[in-house]
């Protein structure tokens, strides 16, 4: 039992721990997304589970504790009346008994202690130490304007790469109904300028972004992103995916049957329904899941930042048709270094 239960407490203090991570480690994508709640959930979730576990272990603990104060002292009870008759029959003198008994527990009592001790200084300092690296992490601000659509941005930026020495410049205006390509050569800060336009780093450069002439400083931008902004990244990842579908179901299921998705996702009750646990798929797969989970989101606003990557050409080409199909009631902005998207470009 000791050994079960112990096993459960890793267990779900591995999936706390991990979850935490996960989080930590993508908060630009549950930004982006605005998947806020759901990771909250899910955290809960992981911790109620840690918190079980934990109460069992100490209390398996304390009793395990208590058996072994127990048999430590029967223990000394019975050296005392072992030691005792030797002190009588002569074997040992009383002094010697009464040195030894002594010598013997004070070094037992003072090796654990601070070993003990030792350990905890340890595991304080380290607990110590992850607390001020969270509570160093700034909160985001977030204002109150809630836009009901994004039908045209305005774009005037002077910022740099990766807060490098090298600066760039960007002026544009970008309108509903249109399809647009940013190209470049890798470290142009192409990835840099898409981030800015969903304002994740909304205090490092010079210049403006407004959604229909509002300075997106002023927007609930978290409202903004999670209900009117759609980003593909360029990296896979499955962890903060879209999962309400926002389409009517006729046309959710015609775009997932003509990309050939039937096998990986459905539509239920405006909700997104995987068929496949993510660990199994292959990364075309999780790719196809990352970029038609957003489209379904049907977002005004359509980032994508290299959609070839782990697409076969006909994956390709039907996901050309869909936004096309879809470009006349949404701005959509495709980041590629290839010329697959060109034909659907309109600037």
């Amino acid at each position: 039992k000791i050994y079960i239960i112990n096993h459960l407490l890793m267990d779900s203090k591995s999936r706390f721990t991990s979850r935490i991570y996960e989080q930590l480690v993508n908060i630009r994508s549950v930004k982006i997304h605005g998947t806020y709640k759901e990771n909250e959930r899910n955290l809960d979730e992981s911790f109620n589970g840690l918190f079980s576990n934990t109460l069992s272990a100490y209390n398996l603990n304390y009793v395990y504790s208590f058996f072994d104060d127990f048999i430590s002292q029967v223990s000394s009870i019975i050296f005392f009346i072992y030691g005792g008759v030797s002190v009588i029959k002569g074997d040992i003198s009383l002094g010697q008994y009464v040195s030894l008994n002594s010598y013997l527990m004070v070094l037992m009592s003072s090796s654990a202690a601070l070993f003990s001790l030792a350990k905890e200084i340890k595991l304080a300092k380290v607990s110590y130490d992850r607390i001020c690296e969270l509570t160093e992490i700034e909160e985001e601000t977030n204002e109150v304007i809630k836009l009901k659509e994004i039908d045209r941005i305005k774009i005037d930026l002077n910022f740099s790469y990766r807060k490098t020495s090298k600066e760039f410049q960007y002026k544009t205006n970008l309108e509903m109904g249109k399809i647009y390509k940013v190209s470049g050569e890798n470290g142009s800060g192409k990835s840099t300028l898409l981030d800015n336009i969903v304002a994740l780093h909304i205090d490092t450069y010079a210049g403006k972004i407004t959604y229909n002439d509002i300075d997106i400083k002023k927007l609930d931008i978290k409202y903004t992103r999670k209900n009117m902004i759609s980003y593909i990244e360029q990296n896979v990842d499955v962890s903060n995916i879209n999962e309400v579908n926002r389409l009517n179901p006729k046309e959710a299921s015609e775009i997932i049957s003509e990309n050939k998705l039937n096998d990986l996702m459905e539509i239920s009750c405006n909700k997104i329904i995987y068929k496949e646990s993510f660990e199994k798929m292959s990364g075309g797969q999780k790719r196809k899941i990352q970029i038609y989970s957003e489209i379904l989101k049907n977002a005004n606003l359509i980032i994508l930042d290299e959609p070839a990557n782990d697409l076969d050409r006909e994956s390709i080409e039907c996901l050309k048709k869909t936004l096309k199909k879809m470009s006349n009631k949404k701005t959509t902005v495709i980041v590629d270094h290839t010329n697959y998207f060109d034909d659907i470009i309109d600037e």
